[in-house]
């Protein structure tokens, strides 16, 4: 067993695109939504005064494992919502804070998002978005305190969101992200569906990402994009 595993085991005891810009004001209705491509990341901005929403659209080319999110620069509330091409809503994020992911299993087509101000007082939140997808499982934990591990590279002159999703009520796998043999650099431990790293690297190199069960067996999804800082 490398050391990793054994602090991972300790802890559990106790493709990347750029960026794009969409002008203010230029996707304020469904109608003129803004388009997403899978795995980039864009940003956007969304004022109390005048542009209080921001409406996006993605495609996805077949069923599985669909993560968006809205990452705010400034501490306001936004609020981010999912729809189908048909206009139900599917899954919202109004959790009273600048960011927010809203996940689950889809079918092939077309999506829309919407991203709209919240807060009540004068001012504007800059954000960045993204929407990623995966059609197969990453891994499978066989029961307690089972732990994979992944490589990922990572450059310092990038930003990087880590996603772990899991599909079951009784599984709750947890995110570990590592450097060198036993340096566990942060962790996210949610007990809901989905766990979230964001990460700016000090060095370009590789990284693990480790998985590792704190509850039961089962099927997880990971899911990574960047940005340049």
């Amino acid at each position: 067993m490398t050391r990793i595993k054994w602090f991972l085991l300790a802890a559990l005891a106790v493709l990347l695109l750029g960026s794009v810009t969409f002008g203010a004001g230029s996707n304020d209705y469904r109608s003129g939504a803004g388009s997403l491509s899978l795995n980039q990341v864009s940003n956007g901005t969304v004022s109390y005064s005048s542009d209080t929403v921001d409406w996006y659209k993605v495609y996805v080319p077949d069923s599985g494992i669909f993560v968006a999110f809205m990452d705010g620069y400034q501490e306001r509330d936004i609020d981010l919502y999912l729809y189908s091409n048909s206009g139900d809503l599917l899954a919202r994020s109004t959790n009273s804070s600048e960011d927010g992911v809203v996940h689950g299993r889809v079918a092939g087509g077309w999506y829309y998002l919407k991203v709209q101000a919240a807060f009540s007082s004068y001012g504007s939140v800059d954000y960045d978005i993204g929407a990623l997808f995966v059609d197969h499982s990453t891994g499978y934990l066989r029961a307690t305190q089972d732990i994979n591990l992944h490589s990922l590279y990572m450059s310092s002159s990038r930003v990087y969101w880590i996603f772990l999703v899991d599909r079951d009520g009784f599984f709750d796998p947890d995110l570990f992200l590592c450097y060198g043999d036993d340096a566990i650099l942060t962790t996210s431990r949610s007990e809901s569906n989905i766990d979230v790293i964001k990460w700016y690297p000090d060095f370009s190199g590789n990284y693990t990402v480790a998985v590792g069960s704190s509850q039961g067996n089962g099927y997880y999804y990971i899911l990574a994009v960047s940005k340049s800082r």
